[in-house]
């Protein structure tokens, strides 16, 4: 098990948006403030069934002034 902790800060002069549709379901993403920066934390577990095969899960929140997002990652791992 791994923790993480870290800084990230957003140097864009503008603020990006991204349109994009999915399986019918439209959404917008748009860049952070320029200038601002942001709390990145991080747990990541792995468990090794055997010598070949592995799980793996990842959270990751960040937290910045009024907006925060969350990620969650997952992976299965075979070793050859």
């Amino acid at each position: 098990m791994t923790a993480l902790l870290g800084w990230r800060q957003e140097w864009l002069d503008d603020i990006i948006t991204v349109n994009t549709s999915v399986m019918g379901i439209s959404q917008q993403a748009r860049s952070p403030s320029a200038d601002s920066g942001a709390l990145v934390l991080g747990l990541n577990a792995d468990w090794y069934i055997n010598e070949a095969w592995s799980v793996g899960l990842q959270y990751e929140p960040t937290f910045s002034g009024n907006w925060q997002n969350h990620a969650v990652n997952g992976s299965l791992t075979f070793r050859f």
